[in-house]
This record gives structure tokens, C-alpha cells and sequence, in this order.
């Protein structure tokens, strides 16, 4: 859910979900992986203690290199099954459009989708 501030545009209400089930689903095409069709993303994520540790939690890695949060719940998916990752719209979470203005939501989809560019188109996507 976008967060109402100075960078927010009336039309993030549609086009954020919308972006975000667009990733899920070029994802799950370009992994050959459907449980990238329910991947979480971090700032609105919880889990149980039993499945965190039978995953092994989260990857020790860069943003520059990987998405912990979606790997973390694609291994959720993977071992207990895509049923046990619940996406509840009811639960939101305000998020900021101060990087989708920064880089702009093909840059942003592109961190996600080819992470070997990471840090050579731009920098790094700044996560803070």
C-alpha cells in the first residue's frame, strides 16, 4: 500500500498491487518456478519459528545480490507448500514511492528480475 507522502501519485493505489502481481508472474515464468507466483516481500512479512528455522531463515547476502525476503518465502512455498504463504490484503503495510520515483518501476523490476545487472546499471538500489 503506498504510503500518503510527498512522493505519493494518486494512481500507486492501482499501480503498485498491479506491479507486484505482474513481478510475481514474470518471476515464476523466468525461474520456471511457480512458487514465485506467492513470494512476500519483506516489509510486510511474518512467519512461524518452526518453518524460519526449518528454511534455515535468511540468506546472509546483499541486496546488490540477492532478495532475501522473496527467497525466504520461496523456500516456504517450496517445502511446506504454496498454500502455507498467506497474502492477506486485509494486512497492509504504507510503503514509501521515494524509490520507484528514484528509479522508476522498470529499473525496479529489472533489480528483481535479472539480479546479474544489479550494481552495473546503477549502483545498487537503495533499499533504506
Amino acid at each position: 500500500m503506498p504510503l500518503d507522502d510527498q512522493y505519493y501519485r494518486r494512481s500507486d493505489d492501482v499501480v503498485m498491487p498491479s506491479a507486484l502481481k505482474a513481478l510475481r508472474v514474470m518471476m515464476a515464468v523466468s525461474y520456471l518456478n511457480p512458487h514465485y507466483l506467492r513470494f512476500v516481500a519483506g516489509h510486510n512479512l511474518a512467519a512461524r519459528a518452526m518453518a524460519y528455522e526449518a528454511v534455515g531463515g535468511f540468506g546472509r547476502t546483499s541486496i546488490d545480490q540477492r532478495d532475501e525476503d522473496i527467497d525466504f518465502s520461496v523456500k516456504i512455498s517450496r517445502l511446506f507448500g504454496r498454500s502455507a504463504i498467506c497474502i492477506d490484503p486485509q494486512l497492509t503495510v504504507a510503503t514509501s514511492m521515494r524509490r520507484v520515483r528514484k528509479y522508476g518501476l522498470g529499473l525496479m523490476g529489472l533489480h528483481h528480475m535479472v539480479p546479474q545487472l544489479r550494481g552495473k546499471i546503477v549502483r545498487t538500489i537503495d533499499v533504506r
